[in-house]
């Protein structure tokens, strides 16, 4: 193990794009960005659906499936903003 990063949160699923780590939360709806220079969370994003699947990155987008409501959201990675991380 070379560092443990905590989000405070379950976790659903995890995923890797070019320069960033996509965490989703189960339970919480919450989308988190992980620094894998700064071992530590990027942003976060807030998406309104309970249940997050695995995230991947794909087409210049993250892609996740809201588990219990039956749908795939597409998300701008633009979108997660630093100050809306939360504090473990």
């Amino acid at each position: 193990i070379i560092e443990t990063i905590d989000v405070g949160y379950p976790i659903g699923g995890m995923g890797a794009g070019p320069d960033s780590i996509w965490v989703s939360g189960f339970g919480n709806g919450t989308i988190y960005r992980i620094d894998p220079t700064t071992n530590s969370i990027a942003g976060s994003l807030y998406t309104d659906y309970g249940n997050l699947g695995p995230p991947l990155v794909a087409f210049q987008s993250v892609w996740v499936g809201a588990l219990d409501q039956n749908v795939v959201l597409r998300i701008d990675p633009a979108a997660f903003d630093a100050s809306e991380a939360p504090i473990p």
